[in-house]
């Protein structure tokens, strides 16, 4: 448990999950650039799937459509 908003990717997923669980009906997720996954920073034009793996791994798991 964290108060306020999520910290990272894995704190926002879980936060999805809940809302997720309260919303009725088939869900897509519409994922920006700003929430892929990495080390070190990624110019845009670099941006690679590989990025957003756990991202899709999640989805997958969460029968949840990512745009």
């Amino acid at each position: 448990n964290y108060p306020g908003k999520a910290r990272n990717a894995s704190e926002l997923r879980t936060d999805l999950e809940q809302a997720m669980r309260l919303i009725p009906g088939p869900k897509r997720l519409n994922l920006h650039a700003i929430y892929l996954e990495s080390d070190t920073p990624v110019s845009r034009d670099q941006i690679k799937p590989e990025h957003f793996k756990n991202w899709v791994e999640w989805a997958k798991a969460n029968q949840l459509g990512l745009d």
